[in-house]
């Protein structure tokens, strides 16, 4: 792992924010006295002002995420294995908590550089704003306790279930709760189609040729959940994006809900995972783990289901696991 480059502490940002993994001068800033941009101090007052104790939360402005993250990350496998890929797209943001219990927020440098083009500034300082506002959701559930669950008690298969059904809520719980106009995703990224088209191509890849080359069921079984579980956390932004103020899911269009795709990998499942969505309250709302814990089952229950849909069966055996693969004819069902 690399080391950060030479960074600095922002002290005139209103609240904690530092610089790592670029030379300050590409964002503009002076080495020797860096001050934070009007961007980077608007980002960090966002963060402040979701946060139930702001003193506890950092932003850290870095030109180099993936690093950012590994050298956060308290599990080695996080820290050999991290990626920006997500699906059709890639991380924009991310909140860490910090083994003292801290929080810093990460945001790509790229979003901070100067440049001379007025409409790309515009764009990036959109980016920005409804990143950063995201991922204070993120921080404001950590601070208050709603989003530490430990599912090692639970049978392997339903512990882990558990789990991806607790990302996909944060995730809806953050999305939901931007301003409609924020909850709108830059031109391209997250269309439904997309996402859908992606994850049939990564499971027909990790199905049908990269598992007949290891034959290792259990990474079988990991691959195929990390690509499902970054589909549906997707797809709930979709959600979010389509609901509407008295809590109703507005009906996407007709090309998307009418591709065969759709039909088959999102469609049965479609309406109660809305449903169940549209009952969680957003991040904006105080709540409680014993509150979340009923929804949390029923979005893992839909959400094993759901698998089983795409071709895959996943159950517990005694104290081992099955995962089986129970069907596969992609081309037929585009075809039907």
């Amino acid at each position: 792992m690399t080391e950060p480059s030479e960074g600095a502490e922002l002290p005139k940002v209103d609240g904690p924010a530092t610089v790592e993994y670029v030379p300050l001068e590409l964002l503009g800033m002076n080495p020797d006295e860096p001050v934070g941009t009007e961007l980077m101090t608007l980002c960090a007052a966002i963060v402040r002002a979701f946060a139930p104790n702001p003193d506890g939360v950092r932003l850290v402005i870095t030109g180099d995420f993936v690093s950012s993250v590994r050298a956060r990350s308290v599990t080695e496998h996080q820290q050999q294995n991290y990626d920006v890929a997500r699906n059709a797209g890639e991380v924009g943001g991310k909140t860490m908590r910090l083994p003292d219990g801290t929080i810093d927020v990460l945001l790509p440098a790229y979003l901070f550089a100067p440049d001379p083009d007025e409409e790309i500034l515009a764009g990036r300082r959109i980016i920005a704003t409804r990143t950063v506002t995201h991922e204070a959701f993120h921080v404001a559930m950590n601070q208050a306790g709603e989003t530490v669950t430990d599912y090692t008690s639970e049978p392997f298969v339903r512990g882990n279930l558990l789990y991806i059904a607790d990302a996909v809520m944060e995730e809806y719980r953050a999305e939901v709760s931007l301003a409609e106009n924020l909850r709108t995703a830059p031109e391209g990224a997250w269309e439904p189609l997309k996402i859908v088209t992606h994850l049939r191509d990564a499971l027909r890849r990790i199905a049908c040729v990269e598992y007949q080359a290891h034959l290792d069921v259990g990474r079988l079984s990991t691959d195929i959940g990390v690509e499902c579980a970054r589909a549906w956390q997707l797809l709930a932004y979709i959600a979010a994006a389509q609901t509407q103020d008295d809590g109703t899911v507005a009906a996407l269009p007709d090309k998307v809900t009418g591709n065969p795709l759709w039909v088959w990998m999102v469609e049965p499942h479609w309406s109660a995972f809305t449903s169940i969505l549209s009952k969680i309250p957003p991040a904006l709302v105080r709540t409680s783990r014993a509150d979340l814990e009923p929804l949390v089952g029923q979005l893992a229950d839909e959400l094993h289901e759901w698998l089983e849909t795409l071709g895959f069966r996943w159950r517990q055996v005694g104290v081992d696991t099955e995962f089986l693969v129970v069907h596969w004819a992609f081309d037929d069902r585009e075809r039907a």
